[in-house]
């Protein structure tokens, strides 16, 4: 889960620990975590020559992946680099696979939906209604502003439907 805690962290402008913690995080990427069993994926070229080391999942915000080859073999994790945000694995070399597929096991998660809640949680722990003053002078807002967090809330919140859509 710390890959996708680590990403999630950046959009939150480096939120620190003592803001918002990693359990938190977790719980509201928990709340739309989604399982998939045994996947097949083949390589990006497998129809042409299928020398290719990227394999695309077809999912995004990826965690817990387990890959098994067509005898229900572990394929050994230090033999591939995974992409968690877009779900792209890349073989060290051209992967032994017995038979020719390879299945993959895994969470992925709603992550902008999780982003926005955190942005929610900031805004309800926020000590300023308003951008804050020091005297006459305006401070810039960042996520102790309640409006602020508000603003980067709307800002991640994935639309539910297509008529709401923003462009």
């Amino acid at each position: 889960m710390t890959d996708l805690i680590t990403i999630a962290r950046e959009y939150l402008e480096g939120a620190t620990t003592s803001e918002i913690s990693d359990d938190v995080i977790e719980r509201l990427l928990n709340k739309s975590r989604q399982y998939v069993h045994d996947k097949q994926i083949i390589a990006e070229d497998y129809y042409y020559d299928n020398v290719s080391r990227v394999y695309k999942i077809g999912y995004c915000y990826l965690m817990n992946l387990v890959l098994t080859d067509g005898n229900n073999s572990i394929i050994d994790n230090t033999s591939y680099e995974i992409d968690v945000f877009s779900g792209i694995i890349t073989f060290d070399g051209s992967p032994l696979v017995i038979p020719d597929t390879i299945y993959a096991t895994f969470n992925f998660y709603n992550f902008f939906m999780a982003v926005a809640d955190c942005w929610l949680y900031l805004a309800a722990k926020s000590r300023f209604e308003t951008a804050p003053k020091l005297g006459d002078e305006s401070l810039p807002e960042d996520r102790s502003s309640r409006a602020y967090c508000i603003r980067k809330y709307w800002t991640y919140c994935p639309s539910e439907n297509i008529q709401m859509t923003r462009i």
